[in-house]
Formats: structure tokens, C-alpha cells, sequence
């Protein structure tokens, strides 16, 4: 009888718990919601509205860059450089000598706007990628997670 009630104890306090998954980080980048809706008719968002076109965007952990990488696709990076993410400087700028990189301005990674993959070390790991949903006939871009 002992031996069936420690049985039954060691099972339900194994599989009892669920770990919680919401709030999981990528590779050290917490996840922050982010829902965000552009309309690009808007002044502001001009330069998305030509290939090659790109910004800053408030949201996300450390901010997002939002590049147009043909008149239908859009990427809309996260600027948490995932190199030794915790240090206060791990943050990605479009590169202003070619405008289609992001490098960091602690490590000095690069990163390509049209996936955000690793183009030169330290880093190993792209960066986070939000989802981005284009309604062309309406001119609006929503960015979310």
C-alpha cells in the first residue's frame, strides 16, 4: 500500500505541472506582445512605401526595424541584438552604408533586413522575427507576434 501511494505521489507531482511557454524567451530576448497597424497612406510611413524602404518602430523589447523587401513582403525585425543579449548595449541600427544590414552597436554583428540572419559574427543567431500582414489594396502593414 505504501509502495502504490508513493507511486501515485511521484506521478501526479511529475507530470502535475505545466511549464509555462507564453513567456519564453528568444535566446535571451524576452517576449513582449507586439500589435502593431501601419497605414502607409500615413506621411510618416513614406519610406515604407518604396523597395528598399525602412524604420524604427517603437515596441517589442529593445524596438523593431520595419524593412520592405518588395512591393508584397515586408520583415519587421526585432532590435535585441542576440549576441550576449543582457548587455545594455545589444541593439541593432540599419547600417546607413548599405541600408539593407543591421549591425549591432556593442558586438558589431550584422544582420540582413530581408530575414534578419546572422551576416558576420559574433553572433550565430538571427534576429527575432514578428509577423507582418500586408493588405495591399488598402495600403496598411500590421506587425504582430
Amino acid at each position: 500500500m505504501r509502495y502504490l501511494l508513493l507511486l501515485t505521489s511521484i506521478v501526479l507531482f511529475a507530470f502535475g505541472c505545466k511549464k509555462d511557454t507564453t513567456n519564453i524567451a528568444y535566446n535571451g530576448i524576452p517576449n513582449v506582445p507586439v500589435n502593431a497597424t501601419l497605414y502607409l497612406n500615413n506621411p510618416s510611413y513614406n519610406i515604407l512605401n518604396v523597395v528598399g524602404g525602412s524604420l524604427y518602430l517603437q515596441g517589442g523589447s529593445r524596438g523593431i526595424i520595419i524593412y520592405r523587401a518588395s512591393m508584397e513582403y515586408f520583415t519587421a525585425l526585432e532590435r535585441h541584438c542576440t549576441y550576449q543579449s543582457s548587455d545594455a548595449c545589444a541593439k541593432v541600427n540599419i547600417d546607413s552604408t548599405t541600408f539593407i544590414n543591421a549591425v549591432c552597436t556593442c558586438c558589431h554583428s550584422k544582420y540582413i533586413l530581408t530575414s534578419g540572419a546572422v551576416t558576420e559574427a559574433p553572433a550565430t543567431v538571427g534576429l527575432k522575427n514578428y509577423i507582418c500582414d500586408f493588405d495591399a489594396a488598402n495600403n496598411i502593414l500590421t506587425i504582430r507576434n
